[in-house]
C-alpha cells in the first residue's frame, strides 16, 4: 500500500507539473504576443516622428516664402531700388522694425503695398569701385535717391 500512496504522489506531482509547464507556455506566447505589441507600438512612434518632421519641414519653408521681401514688381505701394553690379548688404526699417537686407546686382525691394516713410542704408561689400545707387520709390515715382563711387562705399537714403 505505500508503493499505491506513492504513486498517487508521483501522479499529482506530474498534474501539478503539467500545470506550471501549461502557465510557463501561456507566459512565453503571452510575452512574444507582447514582444510584438512593443516592436509595433516603436514602429508607430517612428512614423509619427517622421511624419511631425516632414510637416515641421514643409512649415518652414511655407514662412520662409511668404516672409521674402525679395521681388520684381513695379506697382504701387513703396520700394527700395538697389542698383550695384556686386555684393552688397545693409538694412532698412518701414516704420516697423527693421529688416536685413544683402543681395549681388540689381535688386528691387517691395517694403509695402502701402505709402510708407523709411529709411535705407546700404553697403558695398568688400574692397570694391564702382557705382552703388539706392532710391526710394513710392507708386512708380522716386522720392529719393542718393549713391557713391567710394570702394567700400555705403549710402544712407530717406523718404
Amino acid at each position: 500500500m505505500i508503493k499505491r500512496k506513492k504513486s498517487k504522489k508521483r501522479n499529482l506531482n506530474r498534474t501539478s507539473n503539467r500545470k506550471t509547464l501549461n502557465k510557463r507556455t501561456l507566459n512565453k506566447n503571452s510575452l512574444s504576443s507582447r514582444r510584438t505589441s512593443n516592436k509595433k507600438r516603436v514602429l508607430n512612434r517612428k512614423k509619427l516622428v517622421l511624419y511631425c518632421c516632414c510637416i515641421g519641414l514643409v512649415l518652414i519653408v511655407l514662412l520662409s516664402l511668404s516672409t521674402s521681401h525679395h521681388g520684381t514688381s513695379t506697382s504701387g505701394g513703396t520700394q527700395l531700388e538697389i542698383n550695384y553690379s556686386d555684393s552688397w548688404n545693409g538694412s532698412y526699417s518701414d516704420g516697423l522694425g527693421f529688416k536685413r537686407i544683402n543681395g549681388t546686382g540689381p535688386e528691387t525691394i517691395d517694403v509695402s503695398n502701402e505709402e510708407v516713410n523709411m529709411a535705407a542704408l546700404v553697403q558695398k561689400e568688400g574692397y570694391r569701385s564702382g557705382n552703388l545707387s539706392v532710391c526710394i520709390i513710392r507708386n512708380g515715382k522716386t522720392i529719393a535717391s542718393e549713391s557713391t563711387r567710394e570702394r567700400n562705399g555705403s549710402v544712407l537714403v530717406t523718404g
